[in-house]
């Protein structure tokens, strides 16, 4: 964001492995820009290049022993998430309400395979938080059907935002699992801050 307001938005592929121990790799492109609107393009375009580069380059990062992508192993396996709903509610950092739990929601589903008995508890965990709304059928941007719900957020008056925040998390219906993290700033007009797609989780025996 230029001090003028003129925006512009990275799109990254992130490729992420981990091993039992807490180990793996993490790769990440950077695939495109995308403009909150076309005078923000203009404003951008007409930047020097070194301004114009990705924050994140293209990078392949090792993750030591013990270093996992959700921090410290819940156990012997950091492939494998806590069964036990009071675990996976710490995790979900769910006691803070609605945004902290849609936000561990999204690092839960990004750094493992989640099964399906866990993606059950994470719904009931979410169904007994106050804060969202049921949102209905949509569609995300690989053109998957889900199901929406939402959550709204506004910083704190030391925060320094002024800006209104709508959190949102998209889930197959079928099985439970989560397609999408998408959050949205809300004054004074809507428009995209951070959207998040998984594509394809699942197990492999070595790293990418």
């Amino acid at each position: 964001m230029s001090e003028a307001g003129f925006a512009v938005g990275f799109v990254e592929e992130e490729h992420m492995w981990t091993a039992p121990d807490g180990s793996g790799r993490n790769r990440r492109k950077t695939l495109g820009v995308q403009y909150a609107n076309e005078e923000s393009r203009r404003y951008w375009e007409g930047r020097p290049a070194a301004e114009r580069q990705p924050f994140l380059p293209d990078q392949v990062d090792d993750i030591p022993v013990g270093g996992g992508t959700y921090g410290s192993p819940p156990g012997p396996d950091a492939t494998r998430p806590p069964a036990n709903r009071a675990d996976l509610a710490r995790m979900l950092n769910a006691r803070y309400g609605a945004i902290d739990a849609a936000k561990w929601t999204m690092e839960l589903y990004r750094s493992y395979v989640v099964p399906r008995s866990v993606r059950a508890q994470v719904l009931l965990i979410l169904a007994d938080l106050d804060g969202f709304v049921w949102r209905g059928a949509a569609t995300d941007r690989a053109g998957r059907r889900g199901v929406a719900i939402s959550a709204l957020w506004t910083p704190g008056p030391d925060e320094g935002d002024q800006n209104r925040y709508e959190w949102g998390l998209l889930f197959d219906p079928r099985t439970g699992e989560l397609l999408v993290l998408e959050v949205s700033i809300l004054t004074p007009h809507r428009r995209p801050f951070e959207y998040d797609l998984i594509l394809a989780p699942g197990w492999t025996d070595q790293l990418g």
